[in-house]
C-alpha cells in the first residue's frame, strides 16, 4: 500500500503474540475461507494476536503444485472480519492470502489497510491442534521494505515444559 508503513516503521511487538491456530485444510483445494467459517472460531480468535491458517498446502513445498494449483484463500469479507478482531497479523502455510493470479489482491489490501501484517509460506503442521501458542516472526530490518524474510517460531505453552518449534 502506498500509504502503508514499511516494516522498519513497525515496532517489534507487531511481529509477536498469542496465536490462534485455525485448521482450514478440510475445506479442500481452491476453497474460499469465509467470514462465517472464521466466526465459528470466534472464541479463539478474540483471544489472539495472530491467526495462523493451516491449509495443508505446505505438503506441496518444493513442487510445481505449490505455485500452480489453487490453495485456499481468504475472501474479502473474511479479511474484514479478521481486521475487526483487533489482530496484529495473519499467517498462512501457502504463498498468499489471495489467489496467485489475482490482479487486485483484495485480502492483502484489507488486512494491510487494517494494520495487520501478513506472514506467508509458514510450516504449520507442528502447531495444528495446539491451544496455547506464542508466535514470533521478526522480519529483517530493511529500510522501506514491504516484505522480508523471517525466522518464524512458535512457543507451545500448553505443556508444563516449554517447547519451541520453527513455524
Amino acid at each position: 500500500l502506498r500509504e502503508g508503513s514499511s516494516l522498519d516503521q513497525l515496532p517489534p511487538s507487531q511481529f509477536c503474540g498469542r496465536a490462534a491456530i485455525v485448521d482450514v485444510s478440510g475445506l479442500g483445494e481452491g476453497a474460499t475461507i469465509t467470514a462465517d467459517f472464521l466466526k465459528a472460531q470466534n472464541s479463539e480468535l478474540l483471544k489472539a494476536d495472530f491467526v495462523l491458517l493451516y491449509t495443508g498446502w505446505e505438503k506441496k513445498w518444493r513442487t510445481s503444485a505449490f505455485l500452480e494449483e489453487r490453495y485456499p484463500v481468504l475472501d474479502e469479507e473474511a479479511a474484514h472480519y479478521l481486521v475487526s478482531c483487533g489482530l496484529k497479523g495473519v499467517g498462512v502455510d501457502c504463498i498468499s492470502v489471495d489467489p496467485i493470479d489475482s490482479e487486485t489482491y483484495p485480502a492483502h489490501h484489507v488486512l494491510l489497510g487494517g494494520g495487520l501484517v501478513i506472514v506467508e509460506n509458514l510450516c504449520l503442521k507442528k502447531v495444528v491442534g495446539r491451544q496455547d501458542v506464542m508466535f514470533f516472526a521478526l522480519p529483517l530490518k530493511y529500510a522501506g521494505a514491504d516484505g522480508a524474510p523471517v525466522r518464524a517460531i512458535a512457543e507451545f505453552r500448553d505443556f508444563s515444559e516449554k517447547e519451541m518449534t520453527e513455524a
